[in-house]
């Protein structure tokens, strides 16, 4: 072991990313379309960025496979919102930059 690397602080796994999390927190939550979050992790990842408060999801995709495996991994999705389809938007209407689309392919 190097002398640099005996004298380098030991962090936590996960450090950086708690710190973009509490960064996050600071500012108004962003409205976000998450598009076909048809796997666990999509939707663990949606429900608990909701949860905290950095997020205001609205759900895209096919509503019975997503509530499928929903129940499926004992995930509530019941208070997220919900949208079939996502509109077209016209260049005037796009969101702002603080505004933020994930999609997520199953």
């Amino acid at each position: 072991m190097s002398m640099s690397q005996a004298s380098a602080p030991q962090r936590a796994p996960h450090a950086k990313y708690q710190r973009l999390i509490e960064r996050a927190k600071g500012v108004p939550a962003g409205k976000t379309l998450v598009v076909y979050p048809c796997d666990e992790s999509s939707l663990r990842g949606t429900i608990e960025a909701a949860e905290i408060g950095i997020i205001v999801p609205t759900l895209v995709g096919p509503v019975a496979k997503m509530k499928a495996v929903a129940q499926q991994h004992g995930l509530d999705i019941s208070r997220l919102r919900w949208s079939k389809r996502p509109t077209a938007m016209k260049p005037r209407q796009r969101r702002s930059s603080s505004s933020m689309r994930v999609k997520v392919s199953c």
